[in-house]
């Protein structure tokens, strides 16, 4: 199984640095990288060793954040490019953050819980946050809001916004499906 490395750099040109790095390292796949106003970003899929060595060789002056998922499930790859998307079950979670690696991180954490995601969507603009929505039945409800309760007590800094609709109503079902 590969690794997922996700990578929020503070320039374009840091961005640009980054996927150059990236194309000259064998066995490293550039999945995507977007300009985000004056930052960027980058997600490369490969083994762990190789994800984590491509983020050692960037300048860390130029990095925001970076996260190296090992053993990632090519099934959140999958929903992020809008190919999955799960129909919605019991319940809904919706999980927002700036930083599209947390995300990455939830969908593994969540998708291990059992849960499917609905939507995976990511604003290329700087300071736009981007969206999980994740589902599942009722007896993953009580994974879902552990997981919540789990949240609350982070720092303030690293805490995601969550809200969990656990009664749809058929109004909200119908456009999920439909409209979604």
């Amino acid at each position: 199984m590969q690794a997922l490395g996700v990578v929020l750099l503070k320039s374009v040109g840091a961005g640009y640095l980054a996927l150059n790095t990236a194309g000259q390292l064998k066995d490293l796949e550039v999945l995507e990288f977007s300009p985000l106003g004056q930052a960027s970003q980058i997600l490369v899929l490969g083994t762990e060793a190789k994800v984590k060595a491509f983020i050692v060789e960037m300048r860390t002056g130029d990095i925001d954040r970076s996260i190296c998922l090992p053993e990632f499930d090519e099934k959140i790859l999958r929903a992020y490019l809008s190919l999955d998307n799960a129909e919605v079950k019991s319940f809904v979670l919706v999980v927002e953050g700036h930083f599209v690696g947390d995300l990455f991180a939830v969908a593994t954490n969540l998708r291990q819980a059992g849960l499917q995601i609905v939507d995976f969507r990511v604003f290329r603009s700087s300071g736009s946050p981007g969206f999980l929505v994740l589902t599942g039945e009722e007896a993953q409800l009580k994974k879902a809001d552990l997981w919540i309760q789990e949240q609350q007590h982070l720092p303030v800094g690293q805490q995601l916004k969550t809200t969990l609709l656990s009664s749809l109503s058929e109004g909200f079902r119908q456009f999920s499906t439909v409209g979604g």
